[in-house]
């Protein structure tokens, strides 16, 4: 499953037809066929509206905007434009942004202050990842759209209900480890047009809507779609990285013990004498998911070396270790790490940390960016050769 945290009552577009006994659609079918034509876009543009709706009074931004999508050559970035408007709680006021990310930049257009912001990748890819995360239907741009939606606990059927215009499938879904959603599936296309994110409390529930509407699959896109221009009169700024709050390369990493799933203690400085990769993720975080294949294929590679590669869970609604198991990672996990996340300047997941053998930093970054992965590897390669000529 693929989430996030953004949250006002019900906004009504259709009701809720409750199919007759025995009439119930053959769920697993629907979401295979979801699954399908879903994996099949490899372009999009649609409107989107995110609001947030449920029992419990959490003051949540509201997002309008309009959205041009395009997945990446050979497993890189989306090229993604974004323009929108985004109403804070308290307030009437729309504040605008303007966001495109191509394979080479990312420009961030201000145009009450009238300064384009340019920065290069991947340096530059936390400018985009929060809204990325808002509007982006992620599922049009993933290799396995709807996997865990397949391989879920439990499916129920809700009836139909009009999106936007769209009639639509409504299937609940629950996934490994008690996370909930309700997706919309065109009964006609059967693509996604709304998905309710479901978070719970003791005090009840709150779910985080994107609806979509004018939603195109073939869209006209052309080579001028993802280019940057600095617009006449604004001022252009470039951007430089800098990761708030988190570690710095050659600090030392802050000792802490934490538990494994069946209880066993894991202390960091026990580990001197080797590489520790840390990764900082939830069940509920949409592109830690998608740093997880890339985790086990480092584990996989490195496994007779000395490299420890954990997932540190942090945050957690849900069974981390049962999420795990189903999707047949392997590499370590350790569960409770949210003091640890606190003493390590984490604000945002996935944030991914490399330790070298001295217990100092070798990396840190937040973010879910393709591009990493041939730069992790090259560290730990370096940090692995120095070791052997310095034995």
């Amino acid at each position: 499953m693929r989430a996030f945290a953004l949250f006002t009552p019900l906004l009504v577009l259709g009701l809720l037809v409750a199919p007759a006994l025995g009439d119930e659609p053959d769920l697993k079918e629907i979401i295979s066929k979801a699954d399908r034509t879903t994996k099949a876009v490899k372009e999009a543009s649609y409107k989107v509206k995110v609001w947030a709706e449920g029992e419990l009074k959490i003051p949540q931004p509201r997002i309008e905007a309009t959205v041009k999508a395009k997945e990446g050559l050979h497993g890189q970035l989306p090229l993604v434009w974004i323009d929108g408007l985004v109403t804070l709680p308290g307030s009437d006021v729309k504040h605008s942004f303007h966001l495109i990310l191509n394979d080479k930049q990312v420009a961030a257009i201000d145009k009450k202050e009238k300064v384009c912001t340019i920065g290069d990748l991947p340096e530059a890819i936390d400018m985009i990842s929060e809204p990325l995360k808002a509007v982006v239907v992620r599922e049009f741009l993933h290799p396995t759209p709807f996997s865990d939606e397949l391989n879920a606990d439990s499916w129920d059927y809700e009836g139909k209900k009009i999106v936007a215009g769209t009639e639509c499938h409504v299937i609940y879904v629950v996934y490994a480890g008690g996370a909930e959603t309700r997706w919309y599936f065109g009964v006609d296309d059967f693509l996604p047009h709304r998905v309710d994110r479901i978070f719970k409390s003791s005090k009840g529930k709150l779910a985080r809507v994107l609806e979509l509407s004018e939603l195109d699959v073939s869209p006209k896109f052309d080579q001028t779609t993802f280019a940057i221009h600095v617009p006449e009169g604004f001022q252009q700024k470039k951007y430089t990285r800098s990761e708030p709050g988190l570690l710095s390369v050659g600090s030392k990493a802050p000792d802490w013990t934490l538990k494994t799933p069946a209880g066993k203690a894991v202390t960091l400085s026990k580990l001197r004498g080797r590489i520790v990769v840390l990764d900082f993720w939830a069940i509920w975080c949409g592109p830690c998911k998608l740093v997880m294949p890339n985790l086990q294929k480092l584990h996989e590679q490195y496994k007779d070396k000395p490299v420890d590669v954990i997932g540190l869970n942090v945050w957690e609604r849900s069974d981390a270790a049962a999420y795990m198991k189903k999707n047949k990672y392997t590499y370590g996990l350790l569960l409770k790490g949210d003091a640890v996340a606190k003493a390590y300047g984490v604000n945002g997941i996935p944030t991914m940390y490399i330790i070298g053998p001295d217990g100092k930093i070798l990396h840190a970054s937040a973010g879910f960016n393709p591009a990493n992965e041939k730069a992790i590897t090259g560290l730990i390669d370096a940090a692995l050769a120095k070791m052997k000529s310095n034995p």
